[in-house]
């Protein structure tokens, strides 16, 4: 009678803690060798985790010539919580460069997948919005705002010189390719890289490559900007540059 007491009075709530070890030991143990992949969030989901977020800094750039709009990134987030690695799917270079170094300071409650903390893929978007009275201020308070550019974005993209790599050497064989999107910053590294197009499984490798390039920074009248230029890397050896491969073996 002592022992039916004593477990009767653990309650519903002390038989729930006592089984859900036992639940998880079991879903450990029927886990599949994919188990171990991030999972995809949506949006809403993902924004039920996030506990902590950083604005990004306007750039002035951007601000003086009536630049706005919203970027779109896609986050990996790992089992801590923390932003491993921020890639853009959509938006203007000076905005997307603003928004990646924010962005990586996000962070999340970790997601419990099986009784475990799992990593997630998810999308988000930041948005950079001028207000009427910037816009009426920068216009010096003479014109109307009715009277702004009215495609600054393609005004400015025609006023910048873009970036270019140094050191990349010419396909001219046979080697397959793959064509990157790369965001260069003012200072001419690498921000990010996005596939337009080859082989997805090579992707990993291109943007390896890429990333250990130097690039000559977009020039908007004497200003270097952080801009978008679009590299054909070859993968095959005999393509790449010396140096460039020997550091990849390192």
């Amino acid at each position: 009678m002592k022992a039916t007491a004593n477990w009767l009075s653990l309650g519903f709530a002390g038989v729930l803690a006592l089984a859900l070890p036992r639940a998880c030991v079991a879903r450990k143990k029927a886990r599949s060798p994919q188990s171990g992949q991030p999972v995809i969030l949506n949006q809403a989901e993902a924004r039920a985790l996030l506990i902590k977020t950083q604005t990004p800094d306007y750039p002035p750039i951007a601000k003086v010539n009536y630049i706005q709009g919203s970027v779109k990134l896609q986050l990996l987030v790992g089992k801590t919580g923390k932003v491993e690695a921020v890639h853009v799917l959509k938006g203007f270079p000076l905005l997307a460069a603003a928004a990646i170094p924010a962005v990586r300071h996000w962070r999340y409650k970790p997601l419990i997948k099986g009784c475990r903390p799992t990593p997630f893929v998810t999308m988000a978007r930041v948005n950079f919005w001028l207000d009427a009275q910037h816009m009426f201020l920068s216009s010096g308070g003479s014109q109307e705002l009715e009277n702004l550019p009215a495609r600054p974005m393609r005004d400015f993209d025609r006023q910048v010189h873009p970036p270019y790599a140094l050191g990349l050497e010419r396909n001219t064989g046979s080697a397959p390719v793959v064509e990157l999107r790369v965001l260069v910053s003012a200072q001419g590294r690498v921000i990010d890289s996005k596939l337009l197009r080859g082989n997805v499984a090579a992707l990993k490798r291109a943007r390896k490559i890429v990333q250990r390039l130097r690039f000559h920074p977009a020039y908007w009248g004497t200003l270097a900007i952080p801009w978008t230029t679009d590299v054909n890397v070859p993968i095959g050896r005999p393509f790449v540059h010396a140096q460039m491969e020997s550091q990849l073996h390192r």
